[in-house]
């Protein structure tokens, strides 16, 4: 076997063990394990439109799942792996399942994506577990050793001036049309705080620490994190509607749980912007690269995105240090303005150096 074939049965042993898991995880209803199965551009998709469900990303499934599953008594989960198609780095398989309760039948169909990070893990793991083999006499040698791990993509585009007032613009006329508010004030949330889309989609009202000027989330990529929220970021937070006994930030637009519709919201204002290429993921790149800009510290940047190494965890920091609430008020605030009159960014005062 060639190391082009090893790699390939490498990649489909990883997406097969992954669809037995989430078999098996979906069936036990353990929440936190089925949320460690998805990755941030990971979809769920049960049924078809306009009567299905669609989530995208751990937080955004999680919640899917148990408004699935709250009403039933009996739940079975079984997922039978369809071809698995590996093109280079993009890794992709349909998976058809059925679930099964005692008060009605749930059918539909489960699309997995994966590229290069899902075969980087696969052969993490597998070359690991051969190695046990090695070390237990099991087999002679690893099989795996020498075996290239796809490097995962950098994605480094990033909004100028000019596009941020497109997008302002583009979300002004959403708003006024639309007359949903969720979609679009999520999306400036996206962009004036540098969160993940799935931290703010699934973002809930006692985690606003409006007093203390920060985010408290529960669960983010991190675990438990603390994010300074800008002044920019607090004005979008204070106009939003507080529902009555409704603890999602943006709730969902018909029955309960968070708002899902945020990935088809973005194609959509990004498409009347005319942005190409623009992602949730871009503007989370565009506050770090707006921050730097501003003359900010990688530590600082790393903190206000939540980086691993760079995020504080809420179980120990109750009040964040004023400088760097102070460097969230002043990056949300450069954004606001470049959405509001791109022009204004000329006006903005030189970094004094670094923080």
């Amino acid at each position: 076997m060639d190391q082009s074939s090893l790699q390939k049965f490498v990649d489909e042993a990883m997406i097969r063990n992954v669809i037995a898991r989430y078999a098996d995880v979906a069936t036990r209803a353990d929440y936190e394990s089925f949320h460690s199965l998805w990755t941030d551009e990971g979809e769920f998709i049960i049924g078809e439109a306009p009567k299905g469900h669609h989530a995208t990303g751990p937080a955004d499934t999680v919640a899917l799942f148990r408004k699935l599953r709250a009403d039933k008594t009996f739940f079975v989960q079984f997922a039978l792996p369809g071809v698995i198609d590996i093109d280079g780095d993009e890794a992709t398989t349909r998976t058809f399942k059925t679930a099964a309760n005692v008060k009605t039948g749930l059918r539909g169909r489960a699309i997995v994506e994966g590229g290069a990070g899902t075969a980087a893990r696969t052969a993490g793991l597998l070359g690991g577990i051969l190695s046990y083999a090695v070390s237990e006499g099991i087999i002679a040698t690893n099989p795996a050793t020498g075996v290239r791990r796809p490097a995962d993509a950098k994605r480094t585009r990033r909004l100028t001036a000019a596009e941020y007032g497109a997008l302002g613009r583009a979300l002004d006329k959403f708003e006024a049309q639309a007359g949903r508010w969720q979609g679009a004030s999520a999306l400036r949330l996206l962009a004036l705080t540098g969160c993940r889309r799935q931290e703010v989609t699934g973002l809930r009202w006692p985690e606003v620490d409006m007093d203390g000027c920060a985010l408290r989330l529960t669960d983010t990529k991190e675990g438990g994190s603390v994010r300074p929220l800008g002044i920019a970021a607090r004005r979008v937070l204070t106009g939003l509607p507080r529902l009555p006994r409704e603890p999602w930030v943006f709730p969902a637009v018909r029955g309960s749980g968070p708002f899902g519709g945020l990935p088809g919201v973005v194609e959509r204002i990004m498409e009347a912007a005319g942005l190409d290429g623009v992602t949730a993921h871009t503007l989370r790149h565009s506050f770090a690269s707006m921050a730097g800009d501003l003359g900010l510290s990688d530590a600082t940047i790393g903190a206000m995105l939540g980086h691993a190494g760079g995020t504080m965890t809420s179980r120990y920091v109750h009040h964040l240090d004023a400088v760097l609430v102070s460097a969230a008020d002043k990056v949300s605030e450069a954004i606001a303005k470049a959405m509001a009159d791109p022009i204004s960014m000329s006006r903005l005062p030189s970094p004094s150096g670094q923080e």
